[in-house]
């Protein structure tokens, strides 16, 4: 009569129109539908640049203090509600990965019509590209920074600076038998 697919299929059917509408099967539900969901509309806005700029950074000074990035975050519409401020960093060099980096993360709670401002900080570790040997060097060039949904454009100038040499693995000058 039937093969084994079309039984599984409607087994399967029926365990999802029971999943979709819960019929207290195994005890009353433990939280109201949509409960735990955010409806809040969050808007976002640089603080300390202007929009997709920033003036340009020597590489010697990220390797000595961070780079900070100031969004402003609003809770325009909807409850109080939680937001997850991320920070990610990319660039066009042969040595930087092929997706974006995440640098730093901030989550605010935010009541109604509130704001508050988020700061993400660049640091030389977080900031560095790792090349073929395993050196951690911070490089010159244009970056796109990424915070909170909002892109700032970072120069970075000079010679590169190492910030960490490469791990004993690579490192085989470290192992020569003296």
């Amino acid at each position: 009569c039937c093969s084994w697919t079309d039984e599984y299929v409607s087994t399967l059917a029926v365990d999802l129109f029971r999943y979709m509408h819960y019929d207290g099967r195994y005890g009353e539900a433990l939280w109201e539908f949509g409960a735990g969901i955010s409806y809040s509309n969050f808007s976002r806005k640089t603080h300390n640049y202007g929009v997709g700029e920033i003036a340009s950074v020597p590489t010697s000074q990220l390797a000595v203090s961070p780079i900070s990035f100031a969004v402003e975050i609003r809770n325009e519409a909807g409850p109080a509600g939680c937001y997850s401020a991320l920070g990610f960093i990319s660039s066009e060099h042969p040595e930087a990965p092929r997706n974006r980096k995440l640098f730093d993360y901030a989550s605010v709670n935010l009541a109604a019509s509130a704001s508050t401002i988020v700061t993400l900080n660049l640091t030389a570790a977080t900031g560095s590209l790792i090349g073929a040997d395993g050196t951690a060097s911070i490089m010159p060039g244009t970056y796109t920074i990424t915070v909170a949904d909002v892109n700032f454009t970072l120069n970075l100038e000079g010679s590169a600076v190492i910030v960490a040499p490469a791990p004993p693995l690579f490192n085989r000058a470290a192992y020569a038998d003296g």
